[in-house]
């Protein structure tokens, strides 16, 4: 789509933030399904439909 973006990895401590967060984390996303029967696409699938949304 001609957008130009390089992405470059950074460990942790080269993104400080106020609250400790653990290494790896993920969100259960199976409360949000059963409560509301809503399916939460996966992170690349929704930047992939964002993207395509820019002009």
């Amino acid at each position: 789509r001609g957008i130009d973006c390089q992405v470059r990895p950074i460990v942790t401590a080269e993104y400080p933030t106020p609250a400790a967060r653990p290494p790896f984390s993920v969100l259960n996303k199976a409360k949000i399904k059963d409560a509301f029967g809503l399916e939460i696409p996966h992170w690349r699938e929704s930047l992939q439909q964002c993207l395509a949304l820019l002009p």
